[in-house]
């Protein structure tokens, strides 16, 4: 197997380093799949993409069962009561999930991806029940009011990387978050 290409990229704004951090990008699906694949995802950006050092490590200021965690995830989740994602049209939004929301209350809208699992159990994308668990269990300090979530196909960023992406990041930090599980689809 060959090495991976996109070890290491990193997403520059104009001004610098995106949040100063690096950006992985993964591509396990086969080629054109992703309506072009990567190629797509980074045409007509003003974000060029460099190879970087990996993330520097950032440890937490307190131990985790006195952290604030929030859950940040690309599955496409909502609550059964907002406006489903936009994903034939690469919806860059985010959808706020209350602490308490149960599997009951949440859809997901994003449909790239095999859902089976996470129709079974939610858990597997949005993993809100276990972090519930671990908060009364007091692995971790507590959760936050809130939590995020995209949908994981945006192939043209530019709006994600300069209006929600930020905003969601507000957002987080007004929470009170002081770390964050993020989680794929």
């Amino acid at each position: 197997m060959s090495a991976d290409p996109w070890a290491g990229v990193q997403v520059l704004s104009p001004s610098g380093p995106l949040f100063n951090t690096a950006v992985r990008f993964e591509n396990r699906l086969p080629p054109g799949t992703l309506r072009g694949g990567l190629a797509a995802l980074f045409a007509a950006q003003s974000h060029r993409i460099t190879r970087g050092a990996p993330p520097p490590f950032t440890p937490l200021p307190k131990p985790l069962a006195a952290c604030r965690l929030a859950l940040v995830s690309t599955a496409g989740v909502h609550l059964r009561t907002d406006s489903p994602f936009d994903v034939p049209h690469d919806d860059p939004t985010f959808r706020v999930i209350p602490s308490q929301a149960t599997a009951a209350d949440l859809a997901i809208s994003h449909d790239h991806y095999p859902r089976d699992a996470a129709v079974l159990d939610l858990n597997v994308v949005f993993p809100l029940g276990r972090l519930q668990e671990l908060a009364a269990a007091g692995v971790i300090g507590g959760l936050t009011p809130a939590h995020i979530s995209f949908q994981g196909v945006v192939p043209f960023p530019r709006r994600l990387l300069s209006d929600t992406g930020p905003a969601a990041l507000r957002r987080l930090q007004a929470l009170g978050t002081d770390a964050v599980l993020l989680t794929g689809a």
